[in-house]
């Protein structure tokens, strides 16, 4: 590599390499008056039906050339590591493939952001919220200047860089992924550990609500000096996020910075910051920062004295569901509320109005189904999966389950009577401050069902992206949450185990939204029972399928998922 460094700027000594990435390898370099970096990349033509000659291909690299000269020219300016030339070495060729070299000569930074928190950690309060609106200010002009070109995979801190002026500039763009010589020759174009969800979970295409959420990473990172969750991998890491929240240690951490944070790393695109123009505002809302300004959310209970608590998203506040002693994140879809003896994990559901009953042209629909119902529900936390055996084991003491296979396995063999039990009991462990119970089958519906939605299974058409059932459990039960969610982040109400309701079965749903509080001495008196099972059809997995079942008996397909009061 130094040869072709020496090849193209035969003034310069290289000093040696200080980095590597996916696109390529950058070396220092200097002359008598100054220093400088280059980055060295291999780019790579190969023979197709569109580039089936030597010539060809040689076209193609140097279309791609131009490209990358092109795309830096459209994002130069302020935050962005200054180029002062490009070179492509000629290059070699035979009958099957083009290589080339493209050499860029750029800025050169003395550190890259890793290093600089790392080395002087904890960085002060002022000096990483200057670090962080200078970011957003960037990313902002970047998204806003090159629409439609500007683009970045993987934005972290070690492709962040400290200049000379101390100033905090980009260095790695996304420029060389949209050439095909670059692509061909190059593995993985992220980091997932400092990626969204849907990039490295779904495959999607980046976009500003993706770069959001690395913001909200690197946000994180420079005032803790680590990634949350960091000891998990970057899949576990996203449900640890999503489930628990985030783990601000440093008390100096100001509560607007930490609510931006966590709207940032939302899982949901669409629940984030919409553009980098809002989290600039976000920041600028805030003032100077105070070091004693920095407080733990829900560091107390609320008194009964307390006025209507709220919970502060970015630069809105909004009325918030009750606060306890367990995690609270917000009010909006995906907030969560950790119970704190089990850690079970509760997911707002919002007020909303629905039709309960069989879904419009519903060939399946069977005649306990309806007639449809005009509902509304108020507002309520639900369990965000079935009840395991690790939580049943914790509160009862015993496990009842026929499938004895794991702790993150659905208790099943619940009677009625049992169910209702481990409600009251993780009740008492709070001194009925809480108070949980078996949801009533108008609730679990509109949940099921997103919201009301007209889904046919909890989560979408696809029974098999969203449900353990005959068609693919392997029949037996399987790990909870290890099927897609549906609209809310609930999991697994349509197959996996049959979930109790708390209303007595009626053959019809004009008389079956009464939900009964006490199990009755007739153990044959039937119970609404919703979501199907590891072992019924898919038919029996739709939202809408009902089943009544004697509240005395055990099934190894039937469990319980909690709702809490308000």
């Amino acid at each position: 590599m130094e040869e072709l460094i020496h090849r193209c700027l035969p003034t310069y000594e290289v000093v040696g390499k200080i980095g590597e990435g996916v696109f390529g390898s950058i070396y220092k370099v200097r002359d008598r008056f100054k220093e400088r970096a280059v980055k060295i990349v291999p780019l790579q033509a190969e023979r197709t039906r569109s580039c089936p000659s030597a010539d060809s291909m040689r076209s193609q690299i140097s279309r791609d050339f131009h490209a990358v000269r092109e795309y830096y020219e459209a994002v130069k300016g302020d935050g962005v590591v200054e180029i002062y030339d490009f070179f492509l070495l000629e290059p070699d060729c035979d009958s099957r493939s083009v290589r080339a070299h493209l050499l860029i000569l750029m800025e050169y930074c003395p550190e890259n952001l890793n290093d600089f928190i790392l080395d002087r950690f904890p960085l002060a309060p002022q000096a990483v919220k200057a670090f962080l609106r200078d970011l957003a200010g960037i990313l902002h002009r970047l998204s806003r200047k090159a629409e439609g070109v500007f683009v970045v995979t993987d934005l972290k801190p070690t492709n962040l860089l400290i200049d000379a002026r101390g100033k905090l500039v980009i260095g790695d763009l996304g420029g060389f992924k949209r050439i095909r010589s670059v692509s061909t020759v190059t593995g993985a174009q992220y980091s997932p550990s400092w990626c969204a969800p849907e990039i490295v979970l779904q495959g999607a295409a980046p976009d500003v609500p993706a770069i959001v959420y690395a913001y909200g990473l690197v946000a994180y990172f420079m005032w803790e000096g680590c990634l949350p969750h960091e000891t998990f991998d970057f899949s576990e890491r996203f449900e640890r996020i999503r489930q628990e929240g985030l783990p601000f240690l440093r008390p100096d951490i100001p509560t607007g910075i930490r609510a931006l944070i966590r709207r940032c790393l939302r899982f949901r695109p669409s629940q984030r910051y919409g553009g980098f123009r809002q989290v600039v505002e976000g920041l600028d809302s805030l003032g100077s920062v105070d070091p004693a300004a920095g407080k733990r959310v829900c560091a107390r209970q609320p008194s009964q004295n307390d006025g209507p608590q709220t919970v502060s998203d970015g630069d809105v506040t909004k009325p918030a569901p009750p606060i306890d002693n367990a995690r609270f994140e917000s009010s909006e879809p995906d907030a969560v509320w950790i119970e704190p003896h089990t850690k079970m994990v509760f997911v707002w559901v919002p007020d909303g109005s629905y039709r309960m009953g069989a879904l419009p042209g519903d060939p399946d629909a069977a005649p306990d189904e309806s007639p449809q119902l005009e509902c509304t529900v108020v507002g309520f936390w639900m369990g965000r999966h079935p009840v395991t055996q690790q939580q049943w084991k914790l509160i009862m003491g015993n496990n009842p389950s026929h499938f004895r296979r794991a702790d993150d396995h659905p208790v099943e063999q619940i009677r009625f009577g049992e169910a209702l039990a481990f409600a009251r009991r993780l009740s008492e462990r709070s001194g009925n401050r809480l108070r949980f119970r078996l949801p009533s089958e108008m609730q679990w519906e509109f949940a099921a069902r997103s919201g009301g939605r007209n889904e046919r299974f909890s989560g979408g058409k696809d029974v098999d992206a969203v449900a353990w059932y005959r068609g693919n459990s392997g029949l037996s039960p399987q790990p909870v949450e290890t099927r897609a969610p549906n609209g809310l982040g609930l999991f697994d109400m349509s197959g996996n185990v049959l979930e109790w309701c708390s209303d007595l079965y009626r053959s019809h749903l004009r008389s079956a939204a009464s939900p009964v509080g006490t199990i009755g001495t007739d153990t044959g008196l039937r119970r609404v029972c919703r979501g199907g099972s590891w072992r019924t059809p898919a038919v029996q997995c739709r939202t809408t399928a009902r089943k009544g079942i004697p509240q005395g008996l055990r099934y190894t397909d039937l469990g319980l998922r909690l709702v809490r009061e308000k």
